[in-house]
């Protein structure tokens, strides 16, 4: 029965012809005056979120087990609802947002690069992998062929190279504003390939998985997650905040596990699709230490509470924005 193990494991290819989907404007508005801010402190912690990381210390034996609650995605009604404090989604907004639409700009390319190298790197570590920030940066880097048979040499090299075959999908590949359930089974076909047999790559999961650390139960049948898929990418779509969006699709992918495995990293990447589309920094997920990234999952596994979640987001969105100030413009 595959794991979608929570307590990790221990352990690209050169872009197309086709413009990136990141522009930056041509004239820069004020920024906001907390993107000038010093670099963030590690999270401060919500007292809600001191609390949840006080219930997770309990042993999972002692916890209530606990079944996919469908009312929490069906309750949500985009531009109604926020799982995000509505004030912080629009402070987020305004500071991430750049004017103007779209525009070529030197250069783009290359700071489109950096991100991806820093989103493959951390999102990778996430998962276990060993590779340091400048070994993922080299891999990348390789040609097609090198690339390819780096990948007989361990799962790390796999893990780095399947996350910029997925960033290279939204980013080159596909139409900015189309979220939609085939395109997320895209996402994790791309993320898992070589990691899974093929028929559990790219569509939602006929088995039942467990979350190891966790009393959560996750949902099946089939064609109920591919109900709430539906309705996660059709909400998730609605939602004019690009910020919420992201926090939202990041949260609900995560939450579902309609994959056999990959539903983490299926939701990081997909939560930089509104963001980029919406003309906003990207996420990196950098900085991210593992056993908070932990609670925060946990916290939404197992009662709905995105107390914790809510504070690393903004922490990692603050530092990403900072990170890729030159982005901006």
């Amino acid at each position: 029965m595959p794991v979608e193990n929570l307590y990790a494991r221990k352990p690209g290819a050169a872009h197309g012809a086709h413009p990136p989907a990141i522009l930056a404007p041509q004239v820069l508005r004020e920024p906001d005056a907390s993107y000038l801010a010093p670099r963030p402190r590690p999270p401060a912690w919500s007292e809600p979120s001191r609390q949840m990381f006080d219930f997770m210390e309990i042993p999972v034996d002692y916890r209530d087990a606990v079944p996919y609650r469908r009312a929490f995605l069906d309750a949500y009604e985009p531009n109604v609802d926020s799982l995000l404090p509505p004030s912080l989604a629009d402070s987020l907004y305004r500071t991430a947002h750049w004017e103007n639409g779209p525009h070529h700009f030197e250069g783009a390319l290359s700071i489109l690069t950096d991100f991806m190298t820093e989103f493959c790197w951390s999102s990778s570590a996430l998962e276990g992998c060993r590779y340091t920030l400048a070994e993922t940066d080299a891999l990348l880097r390789l040609d097609q062929r090198l690339q390819d048979h780096s990948l007989d040499h361990g799962e790390d090299a796999r893990l780095v190279l399947n996350h910029s075959r997925a960033l290279e999908l939204i980013v080159f590949d596909v139409h900015p504003h189309r979220i939609t359930p085939g395109l997320l089974m895209r996402l994790q076909g791309c993320l898992m390939r070589g990691l899974l047999p093929a028929e559990r790559c790219g569509q939602a999961r006929d088995i039942s998985v467990y979350i190891h650390g966790s009393a959560y139960q996750p949902a099946g049948p089939r064609v109920l997650l591919e109900e709430m898929l539906q309705q996660i990418a059709t909400k998730a779509a609605a939602i004019r905040n690009p910020v919420e969006a992201a926090f939202f699709l990041w949260i609900h992918i995560a939450y579902l596990q309609a994959f056999a495995d990959g539903n983490k990293r299926t939701g990081r990447v997909a939560a930089n699709l509104p963001l980029l589309s919406g003309h906003c920094a990207p996420l990196s997920f950098a900085g991210a230490e593992k056993r908070d990234y932990v609670v925060a999952m946990l916290g939404v596994y197992e009662r709905n509470d995105v107390s914790v979640a809510v504070d690393l987001f903004e922490w990692l969105y603050r530092r990403s924005m900072q990170r890729y100030v030159w982005m901006l413009g």
